[in-house]
């Protein structure tokens, strides 16, 4: 997405725009000298307006993957059975908790707290 965003900044450079501001792409479009050169900077404006598109749908996806991901998550279960050591940090979808004790036959898995909030519980066995 960093890349689209770069790629956007150079078009709109090339035809000395700040923004997508629709005052300031008209005002660009008055100061053309003759029908190439407009045709240009509508073409170059329509490839940028592509661009954020692209980018929309690109964030869109990965916002449907990490939910996807966090639904997952709430189905995974860490079973020690014999013993884990203090200082390991557990991650569980994008939950961590780092274990201050050492533990043995226990459970990890993710609840919603009291706040609906997700955390990683632990269970005797």
């Amino acid at each position: 997405m960093q890349a689209c965003e770069e790629k956007q900044k150079k078009m709109m450079k090339s035809i000395s725009i700040d923004n997508l501001d629709v005052a300031l792409i008209k005002q660009r479009l008055s100061m053309c000298r003759s029908p190439k050169d407009r045709q240009n900077v509508l073409q170059t404006i329509k490839r940028i307006a592509k661009i954020a598109e692209l980018e929309q749908n690109q964030q869109k996806e990965l916002e449907e993957i990490a939910e996807a991901q966090r639904q997952l998550a709430t189905k995974v279960n860490i079973v020690i059975t014999n013993e884990i050591f203090s200082g390991i940090e557990l991650r569980i979808g994008e939950e961590k908790l780092m274990l201050l004790e050492d533990q043995s036959n226990c459970r990890f898995r993710l609840v919603k707290g009291e706040d609906e909030e997700l955390k990683i519980k632990m269970d005797a066995r």
